[in-house]
Order: C-alpha cells, then structure tokens, then sequence
C-alpha cells in the first residue's frame, strides 16, 4: 500500500506517477494466526540492503511455524521478494516453504490477504488522524514517526482485535 499527501491507497488504486515519493507499507498476513504485519520499505520489491526480506522473515520466525505457504500476487516486485523471502527462510531453518501465486485477474484467490490489508488501512488511518488530532497538526508521510506507525498498526490488529470467534490473533 501507499500513503501519500491525499491519503492511504492500494496498488490498484494509485497510478504509478502517484507513487513516486509515497510511502511505501508491505503489509503481510498469516492465515493460520490471523496475524497482520506491517513495514514502511525503502521502495517496492526487494532492496539491495535486504530490510525488506529480514524483516518479513522475522515476522514469520516470531509465528513459529515449522511449515510455511507463502501466497502473493503475481506482481513482478512482489514475486521477487517472496523468491529471496523463501530462500531467507530455508537459510534460518524453516523446515518447509513453498511458494503459491494467485491466479491472474480472480481477486479471489488472494482475497484474505485484500481483507487484511483493508482492514488495516483502516487502523493505520485511525490511528494517524487520532495522532494529528493530539498533536493539532498534519504528520508529512515521509515523517520517521510514520514509519513506526505503520508496524504499530499491524500490531495492534494482531494484538488488540477481536476476529468474528472472540479471540485476537
């Protein structure tokens, strides 16, 4: 997702001009937790610094699942980052990772993964006007405090809410 001057916006809502100078949020979710997770990243796909990959990698290791399906779009950056994201995982001992692409143009096939993100535009959105609000002024998107923002957020819907069983993540 994106967060620009004019709001909070997926890839398909944003036109590539758009983007430029947004801040760019990869958000992940575990189907079998319920676990949202969130980080601002220096750029879409992989990075030469490897923050992207390291941090999803932690992301999962902090789940402790032996066994991982990693599911995305067939997006050409996204493809690339789960690529290295998977050989990051064999390296740290992960027993089992298989990589799934969604069928091109049915929305469906990655459709808890669009909830996820959804509902977490949702928080990240609260929780930046709440803050302007407390503050009495606007936060500049390329601002440091946005991105410990967007990890709090994911946290906080892992953390804090409630799924349609009663339980959090």
């Amino acid at each position: 997702m994106f967060v620009t001057p004019k709001g909070i916006f997926s890839k398909q809502e944003l036109e590539s001009e758009e983007r430029t100078g947004a801040l760019t949020v990869i958000v992940a979710h575990c189907s079998e937790s319920k676990s949202v997770f969130a980080h601002a990243v220096p750029r879409k796909g992989a990075d030469s610094a490897g923050y992207v990959i390291e941090q999803l990698k932690q992301d999962i290791l902090w789940l402790g699942h032996s066994r991982v399906v990693i599911k995305s779009d067939n997006e050409p950056s996204i493809v690339q980052v789960v690529q290295a994201l998977s050989a990051a995982l064999k390296m740290a001992g992960v027993t089992s990772v298989s990589v799934e692409a969604s069928v091109p143009y049915d929305p469906q096939t990655n459709g808890a993964a669009e909830s996820a993100v959804k509902m977490f535009k949702g928080t990240f959105r609260a929780n930046v006007l709440t803050l302007e609000r407390q503050i009495q002024a606007r936060i500049p998107t390329d601002h440091p405090v946005m991105t410990w923002l967007a990890r709090h957020a994911a946290m906080l819907r892992t953390l804090r809410v409630k799924g349609a069983d009663g339980l959090t993540a």
